[in-house]
């Protein structure tokens, strides 16, 4: 029998968490002001530079990514994130990428009351839910991609929402409020990140499974036919929306004969890896690495372990459960979680909530001596410090760098209609970005395929070609070429400028 809990134990706990929280908020706000160099800066520069224009031209369903020529746009995501920053930057007036930075932490927060929300399924005291809460604001991963320029944690809000709004509508299928609104959430999360949403899908499953065994233990008229409708249409509309997107953004790809390599089907191998992978070593090395040097320390898991030595069985079976669907991300979509730990975003949540249910359902329990409780989250608190330490907070101590200086240059010489044709850089946001004008960017090695590249510039105007820029010594080097693609455009063959990696 656990110990009953007390309003001075209630008050710590708030405290504490309060704490936790402010001391999160910090860490978040470190490098305020840094460019958006510091980590996976291609991704960063890629969401920002569709930001900026989004910004500057507006809302379009094919949003600008100006990079390949027309028509300018390569969608990716849906971009529910991009507008929420161009909404903030142009309400608060703060610079753009403080606005990312700030509404990245904001749809973090905004995931807390979703998963205070979903641990009635362990059906712990209100309190006792803060810790859950207090160990997912320890977790390095999100105290540092919750401060990228990034959608990650926008994705990761609309599923958690998505699954407390679920559980509900689950448990009360006669309120058709509780299915719209986690129809509503799952299209949104599974067109904001789908790979996101997938992994939530576990989840989901996992109770819709549970809420189909109560029906059967107390069966209802007309019951089970309104669990299916709860179950079977938010989830419906989240593929049916995600595969129209997915095709919609594949037409606008194969339109630019320089883009369709970045078609869902052209990346198939890449999200999902070969099946070789999964039986690799280095897989799993590279997986254990990312969860205790960024996720869950390794002294942290195992005192969430010996925790669950004294938590109940309904305990026990939600942290199995929520490490379930921790474990499909990396399983399903192998290469991406092998190649980049950001991915882990979207399911670290699960592996700490699991950790915190097993310490929370463990809190009460009399056979803990007096204050062990305390010691187990203090010691879970030093352990996620150390790791975060160790790993992601390097990048404070070492500030990233600077960014190119030819983009003043370009940004005072070149028209704003202007298009810059960029070679050597492959498909590098990078320029483009800090250049602030469209670019034509000839991607991987296919500066010789002439033909192509011209059958893009008929669709431009005459003379919209207004600069050139060579990347990397390999280009730079090849005069012949350069002075053959500066007559072909009216430019000089000699720099007009120079940077450390590209001739303008």
């Amino acid at each position: 029998m656990s110990h009953p809990a007390t309003p001075k134990t209630d008050r710590a706990l708030q405290a504490t968490f309060a704490g936790v929280l402010l001391l999160a908020l910090w860490v978040l706000t470190r490098s305020w002001d840094a460019p958006i160099l510091d980590r996976y800066e291609f991704r960063q520069l890629q969401t920002a530079l569709s930001t900026w224009w989004l910004a500057r031209e507006g809302w379009q369903l094919n949003y600008l990514l100006p990079l390949f020529g027309p028509p300018w746009s390569v969608p990716m995501e849906f971009p529910t994130y991009q507008v929420l920053v161009a909404f903030v930057h142009g309400l608060s007036g703060l610079p753009l990428e403080q606005a990312g930075r700030l509404t990245a932490i904001l749809m973090w927060l905004a995931c807390l009351p979703a998963v205070y929300d979903l641990l009635a399924v362990a059906r712990l005291a209100p309190s006792r839910r803060l810790i859950v809460l207090m160990l997912t604001a320890s977790s390095p991963v999100y105290l540092f991609y919750a401060r990228t320029f990034m959608i990650e944690t926008t994705a990761l809000c609309a599923a958690v929402w998505f699954l407390a709004f679920y559980r509900r509508a689950l448990a009360e299928p006669r309120n058709p409020a509780l299915i719209v609104a986690a129809t509503i959430l799952a299209a949104l999360a599974a067109l904001t990140k789908v790979t996101t949403f997938a992994v939530f899908g576990v989840p989901a499953a996992l109770l819709t499974l549970a809420a189909w065994h109560q029906r059967r233990q107390s069966p209802a008229p007309g019951g089970m036919v309104r669990l299916g409708f709860a179950a079977i249409i938010p989830m419906l509309a989240a593929v049916g929306l995600a595969w129209w997107w997915v095709r919609h953004g594949d037409a606008v790809k194969d339109s630019n004969p320089f883009t369709g390599f970045l078609t869902a089907r052209e990346l198939r191998d890449w999200n999902f890896g070969p099946w070789s992978l999964r039986l690799d070593s280095s897989f799993w090395w590279r997986a254990q690495e990312t969860l205790t040097g960024h996720i869950l320390s390794e002294g942290a898991l195992m005192l969430a372990i010996a925790a669950g030595c004294f938590a109940g069985r309904r305990a026990r079976r939600v942290a199995l459960a929520a490490a379930a669907g921790f474990a499909a991300g990396p399983l399903v979509f192998a290469n991406l979680y092998h190649m980049h730990d950001y991915y882990y975003a979207a399911n670290a949540m699960l592996l700490v909530g699991g950790a915190g249910v097993l310490l929370a359902a463990a809190w009460d329990d009399p056979r803990l001596p007096r204050g062990a409780n305390w010691l187990l989250l203090g010691l879970m608190f030093a352990t996620q410090a150390q790791a975060y330490y160790r790993g992601y907070h390097s990048h404070h101590r070492h500030p990233p760098a600077a960014p190119p200086a030819l983009a003043e240059t370009v940004r005072t010489t070149v028209p704003a209609d202007g298009v810059v044709l960029i070679y050597g850089a492959d498909w590098n946001p990078l320029l483009p970005y800090y250049f602030q004008r469209r670019a034509l960017m000839v991607p991987g090695e296919r500066e010789n395929e002439t033909a192509v590249l011209e059958e893009i510039l008929r669709r431009l105007p005459p003379a919209k070609i207004a600069a050139m820029v060579v990347h990397g010594e390999k280009i730079r080097s090849r005069t012949d070429f350069i002075a053959e693609r500066a007559a072909r455009f009216g430019l000089s063959p000699l720099p007009a400028a120079r940077g450390a990696h590209e001739d303008l």
